[in-house]
């Protein structure tokens, strides 16, 4: 039975950017040939953008930190994201194959409508793309790694890329990058959390008790035995009784000994975000 308390969960981080994107992205549409739609690899399904602001073009479905996810988990689910879009690709920071992927199967996917053009005795004209994805989900990092140099700033935080921009992969491909967009409301406990504990929403806004309960119940149900191990723990209790068992192990304490309860939820989350617990997918 879980402890988090349903009524208590509201936070919705929704910047006034975001919904300037919307419109922005909207006005361009007709300039678009692909979408390149990112999401990570760790919640491949939760980390899907919602994109009713562009709508009927054809999509590829790029998972980042595919280095970081439980593997035979995801690939599972890359199985069925391959029914919604017209490839899946899977790749991670240093992957120097994602630039030729990419390009090849955008052309593949677009060689009908660019046959058509030439037929037409119309001039080839590059292939213009549109990077979208829910807030640091790695669309700097892929960007810097498409472009062969720095023309993006990569943070593990969300909202960092404010703005529209046009840049090149190549002399006949160009792509359009886009800020971080997430829906006005989340559907779901789970999808809240499962974005808030991999930094995909603004941490300033979070409320770290919760937080810790859902990545301490999910590491519980899904990976135990990493969770026991890294905190050295024989076996799980209940959340009150492991929290202050992981503070006093990893020094969360205040004058006199008293347990620092506020410091261990916030460990739990930052050793969480860090990687600590190994390759996890959590969808």
């Amino acid at each position: 039975m879980s402890n988090l308390n349903e009524n208590k969960i509201s936070f919705n981080w929704y910047p006034g950017h975001m919904e300037k994107t919307k419109r922005k992205i909207k006005e361009i549409e007709g300039l678009i040939d692909i979408v390149l739609e990112l999401a990570d690899a760790r919640i491949p399904i939760t980390s899907r953008l919602n994109r009713d602001f562009l709508t009927n073009k054809d999509s590829i479905l790029i998972l980042t930190k595919y280095d970081l996810c439980d593997k035979e988990k995801t690939d599972k689910l890359v199985e069925e994201l391959k029914k919604t879009y017209k490839d899946v690709i899977c790749t991670y920071i240093g992957d120097k194959t994602i630039k030729s992927k990419i390009k090849n199967i955008a052309e593949n996917i677009l060689k009908e409508k660019i046959e058509k053009r030439e037929n037409k005795g119309l001039i080839k004209r590059k292939i213009r793309a549109i990077v979208v994805g829910i807030p640091n989900v790695g669309k700097s990092t892929l960007i810097n790694t498409l472009c062969g140099k720095t023309v993006a700033k990569a943070e593990n935080r969300p909202g960092v890329t404010r703005s529209l921009e046009w840049l090149k992969i190549s002399p006949d491909f160009e792509f359009i990058d886009s800020p971080g967009i997430l829906g006005k409301k989340f559907s779901s406990k789970e999808e809240a959390f499962r974005l808030a504990s991999l930094s995909s929403v603004n941490e300033a806004i979070l409320n770290y008790q919760d937080l810790a309960i859902f990545i301490y119940e999910e590491l519980r149900d899904k990976y135990p035995n990493r969770f026991l191990e890294f905190y050295k723990i024989d076996n799980f209790t209940d959340f009150l009784t492991d929290i202050e068992k992981i503070a006093k192990r990893k020094g969360c304490l205040l004058k006199g000994g008293v347990v620092d309860i506020d410091k261990a939820y916030l460990l739990l989350y930052q050793d969480f975000k860090n990687n600590k617990f190994g390759k996890i997918t959590l969808d």
